[in-house]
């Protein structure tokens, strides 16, 4: 887990400044900036059930779903969503817009990447790997329920600190405030299903609904 936490962070601080020297197509390096997050935390958790467990992502990190699980992840994404537009109302901050065109560019980077596969990839690790790791070493713990609480609010800085990498520092509280907000609401409904489920259709349906202004600009 620490390992894909610090080969994210040296890809992203490293090798990124690199890849916007070259003359890359706009695609190629709007592929990449995700690429150096994802392949780090893809790797750790793939390493983590190859090496380490049962080789199933399903026994290891909960990776399964229940029709229970759409309306939870609903929910909880849509929720969301309004505490977010709350604290982006209240802090004035607004949507970095991306291409301004609907073209096979922008469907990649603003929709395929963000809704269709970030949640998979930052739910495998943060609630999959990271939470589970974490419960298990907090179990020394007298408290179950005080165990439970510190892992989810360890993990969910994990997860705001990794959402923390490529953005300007002016912007670090409002950033940090909602990631911590969604990450510690993703690993309670992780905790208390035992299941991937619901944090990622509460993931996808938060990303999705984040598009609302940038598609209300654009038309």
């Amino acid at each position: 887990m620490i390992i894909g936490l610090l080969a994210a962070g040296l890809c992203v601080r490293v090798l990124w400044p690199v890849l916007q020297q070259l003359s890359l197509p706009i695609w190629a390096l709007g592929l990449a900036s995700y690429l150096v997050v994802w392949v780090p935390l893809l790797g750790a958790a793939l390493f983590a059930t190859m090496v380490r467990g049962r080789r199933s992502l399903r026994d290891d990190f909960g990776l399964r779903f229940r029709w229970i699980d759409l309306l939870v992840g609903l929910g909880v994404g849509l929720g969301l969503r309004f505490i977010a537009g709350l604290l982006e109302l209240v802090t004035g901050g607004t949507l970095l817009l991306a291409p301004t065109a609907f073209d096979w560019t922008w469907f990649l980077l603003v929709v395929i990447a963000p809704v269709l596969v970030a949640p998979w990839v930052e739910e495998l690790f943060f609630r999959g790997l990271a939470l589970r790791a974490l419960a298990r070493s907090m179990r020394g713990i007298p408290s179950r329920s005080a165990g439970a609480a510190l892992a989810v609010a360890v993990s969910a800085a994990l997860f705001a600190a990794v959402h923390l990498l490529e953005q300007p520092v002016d912007a670090w509280p409002r950033v940090a405030a909602i990631n911590l907000i969604v990450g510690a609401a993703l690993g309670l409904v992780a905790l208390r299903t035992g299941r991937l489920g619901g944090p990622i259709i509460a993931h996808i349906v938060f990303n999705a609904t984040g598009l609302a202004p940038l598609l209300a600009a654009i038309a």
